[in-house]
């Protein structure tokens, strides 16, 4: 989607949204339709590669627009972001227990819905089409060729 000329950053906010979106189907189909939770097993499926396929996209800004030399730094909040999936699922049980599943996919959409907007000051700084900025090392060789001849 991203390389079509819709851009990275507007081919993760649709598709986390998409994953968003998905959440509070859960909840609607599990509080409003009663629904088995084995019908929601498929809801949450498509969810999680919602969620998940944007990753390499994120990735490829970050490497991006962050300067080699700082690459390994960013790189290493992977770790931390690992750490916070295990108090995220602590607190989740915690929430299934006290209340019920759906209220944590609830929260857990609403608290995606407001992570989904910090894509918005990225739109206008991350262009739509990316800019090839490797030179073919043929065009360097025939400019190099056409800049001697016209010196001679």
């Amino acid at each position: 989607i991203s390389s079509t000329g819709f851009g990275r950053v507007q081919t993760m906010a649709l598709l986390n949204s998409m994953g968003v979106f998905c959440l509070y189907a859960m909840v609607f189909c599990k509080r409003y339709l009663d629904s088995h939770p084995l019908a929601l097993v498929p809801i949450y499926v498509l969810r999680t590669a919602l969620m998940n396929c944007t990753y390499p996209l994120n990735e490829s800004i970050l490497m991006d627009y962050v300067p080699k030399n700082e690459r390994a730094r960013w790189k290493s909040l992977d770790s931390v972001v690992s750490f916070g999936w295990c108090g995220s699922a602590a607190l989740g049980g915690w929430l299934s227990d006290k209340y019920d599943y759906t209220f944590t996919f609830l929260i857990t959409a609403i608290i995606q819905s407001v992570g989904i907007l910090c894509f918005l000051p990225l739109f206008p700084l991350v262009p739509r089409r990316e800019q090839n900025l490797a030179v073919d090392d043929r065009e360097i060789a025939e400019s190099d060729g056409a800049n001697h001849s016209d010196n001679q």
